[in-house]
C-alpha cells in the first residue's frame, strides 16, 4: 500500500465522496479517484449508490468544462481567420495589380470575414451556454459588448472572457 492509499484510507466517507465527485476540479489524478472508489466499495458504498445520489460526477462542472473547451476551440478558429483578414491589410504592398487578383482578394476577404463572424458567434453561444450551465444570468449588454467589440478587437475580448470564465469555473459549487 502506497503512502497516498494509506492517507486516503484514513479519510471519512464524505471526504472520499468529495474526491470522487470533484477530482477534476481539484486537479487530482484519476488514480486517486479510483483509489477513493475502491475504499468506498470496501465500506459498502458502490458506484450505483454514488450515481443515484449524484456523487459519482460533478455534472455542473463537467458540463461547464466541456462548454469552456468549445469556447476556446471556436475562438481559436476565429483567431485564425481574424489573422488571415489582417494579412489582407498588406494587400497594397503587393506588386501584383491585376483585375483577377483583385477579385481573388475580394473573395478571400469575404470568405475570411464570414467565417470569422460565424466562429465569433459560436464563441458567443458557448459563452452564453457556459453561464447558463453554472446558473448565472447574462444581461443583454454583455452580448452587445461581446459582438461589437469582438468584431473589432476580438483578440482582447477573447482573453478577457477566457480569464473571466476560468475564474468562474473555480467558483462552481
Amino acid at each position: 500500500m502506497t503512502d497516498k492509499s494509506a492517507t486516503v484510507k484514513k479519510m471519512d466517507n464524505s471526504k472520499l465522496i468529495d474526491i470522487v465527485k470533484n477530482y477534476k476540479r481539484y486537479g487530482y489524478d484519476v488514480s486517486l479517484k479510483d483509489t477513493a472508489l475502491q475504499i468506498l466499495k470496501e465500506r459498502g458504498i458502490d458506484d450505483e449508490m454514488l450515481r443515484l445520489t449524484g456523487n459519482l460526477t460533478d455534472q455542473k462542472y463537467e458540463s461547464a468544462q466541456d462548454i469552456y473547451k468549445s469556447f476556446n476551440k471556436s475562438s481559436k478558429t476565429s483567431f485564425i481567420f481574424y489573422g488571415l483578414l489582417f494579412l489582407t491589410a498588406f494587400k497594397p504592398l503587393l506588386t501584383i495589380n491585376s483585375y483577377s487578383f483583385s477579385i481573388f482578394i475580394l473573395i478571400y476577404i469575404i470568405i475570411c470575414y464570414i467565417t470569422c463572424l460565424i466562429f465569433i458567434l459560436k464563441s458567443l453561444i458557448s459563452y452564453s451556454d457556459f453561464y447558463k450551465a453554472i446558473g448565472k444570468h447574462l444581461g443583454v449588454g454583455t452580448y452587445l459588448v461581446f459582438i461589437i467589440s469582438g468584431l473589432f478587437a476580438y483578440f482582447f475580448v477573447y482573453f478577457y472572457y477566457k480569464k473571466e470564465m476560468k475564474e468562474d469555473m473555480k467558483m462552481i459549487n
